[in-house]
């Protein structure tokens, strides 16, 4: 089942009996490893191999300098150390390196096509989301569907590059415009807004949890209290420091990939 690839048969022993799982507990194993030519540490998976031959990729962690491979299990087992292109990401920008703490999260959004560059190699992930852009990456997920909706925001040209995306928002209720029948495409968004949109996206699920428990909750807009529960119960949205959620905050396109990562992921 794992053709040519490394394969480790890993047990532990105490009393003279096998231990295989550990419950509700889960251990760390290094394990050497050097990384041919031709691939790339981010690449690099430790796979459980079932009884039926079947692979099941393990967070794993690959170390250049020890040249050793580091992953969680749940119980001891036959691993297979193999190799997936598709976790390799050729970073394509300047501004975002591998110790900032919205690497993964921008790694993931433009990968997955939620998020690209602002151009000559740049993220800029202090820059801001515009109520547009966003409706523009969910419009993007749900494949662009054609809907026929009557599109009233005074300020959305029929011409727009985000005109069609609004128009599908709209038509789901995922947006709304603010008072005077604009929309507000160029507008930044704010933390608030843009869990609005992900929980009226979601289907503004029920919420279980109770009040919010930040300094600043009070702050949170009367119309947004249910979708921030709802981000902050499902651990798409989290503090900015301090006890504080900052919801009239502006949600800096790092923040917006980190939600969106939350949000599907899920």
């Amino acid at each position: 089942a794992a053709g040519d690839l490394p394969v480790f048969d890993l047990r532990l022993q105490s009393g003279g009996k096998d231990i295989t799982s550990f419950e509700d507990g889960s251990a760390r194993v290094t394990l050497p490893y050097t990384l041919p030519v031709g691939q790339q540490p981010a690449g690099v998976v430790v796979y459980y191999l079932d009884g039926d031959g079947a692979l099941h990729p393990c967070p794993t962690e690959y170390d250049a300098d020890s040249k050793s491979i580091t992953f969680t299990t749940g119980h001891f087992s036959l691993y297979v150390v193999g190799y997936d292109s598709d976790l390799v990401w050729d970073n394509p920008f300047s501004d975002v390196g591998e110790s900032d703490w919205f690497y993964e999260a921008v790694k993931y959004a433009n990968k997955n096509g939620l998020l690209d560059g602002l151009g000559e190699g740049r993220f800029s992930p202090n820059g801001n989301l515009s109520r547009a852009q966003l409706a523009q990456i969910l419009f993007s997920r749900e494949g662009k569907p054609a809907v026929n909706f009557l599109m009233s925001f005074s300020d959305v040209d029929e011409s727009a590059w985000y005109a069609e995306a609004v128009r599908w928002a709209a038509s789901q209720s995922i947006v709304s415009g603010y008072d005077g029948g604009r929309f507000g495409p160029g507008d930044s968004v704010t933390r608030e807004q843009l869990a609005l949109m992900l929980w009226r996206y979601a289907g503004s699920p029920a919420v279980s949890s109770g009040e919010l428990e930040f300094s600043d909750a009070d702050q949170v807009s009367g119309w947004a209290l249910e979708a921030m529960r709802w981000a902050v119960e499902q651990g798409i949205l989290s503090g900015t420091g301090s006890g504080q959620l900052s919801p009239r905050g502006l949600a800096t396109r790092a923040h917006a990939a980190q939600m969106l990562k939350n949000f599907i992921e899920q």
